[in-house]
């Protein structure tokens, strides 16, 4: 008869480690997942745009906000065009543009806590941590 290994067994305490590092994998995917999806936000003064949140959106939404505050502070009222998630184009004012940016900002910083949530959850990750209701709407 073959020894057994102790060192290759593998406990049930193993086997909810590995589940709970699957489970986090999955919230950085579906936090991922959801940024990319975006949000539609309503800008004050003008409506709804469709926003995306991949990093190259967010990176030129930074830019496009930090120069409506340049605006703002300097009393140039120069508007902005923006193309949104929807493929359509928005002229926007300065302030609208800082009101687009803040709007933002508040959609990632929410999938953001959602995704920290999940993962601080007493008990640890949910099995069904892609639904909805644990995510910002």
């Amino acid at each position: 008869m073959p020894a057994i290994d102790l060192s290759q067994l593998v406990t049930a305490a193993d086997k909810a480690a590995a589940v709970q590092a699957c489970r986090r994998a999955g919230v950085n995917a579906e936090r991922a997942r959801r940024l990319a999806e975006g949000a539609v936000v309503a800008v004050a003064g003008h409506g709804a745009v469709t926003l995306q949140g991949r990093a190259q959106d967010l990176a030129a939404l930074t830019s496009l906000g930090l120069a409506a505050q340049a605006r703002l502070a300097a009393q140039n009222d120069t508007g902005f065009a923006f193309r949104d998630g929807a493929n359509r184009v928005h002229v926007l004012t300065p302030a609208q543009m800082a009101d687009l940016w803040q709007k933002a900002m508040a959609f990632v910083e929410a999938v953001h806590v959602a995704s920290w949530a999940l993962k601080d959850a007493a008990g640890g990750v949910p099995e069904d941590y892609a639904a909805d209701r644990h995510w910002p709407g």
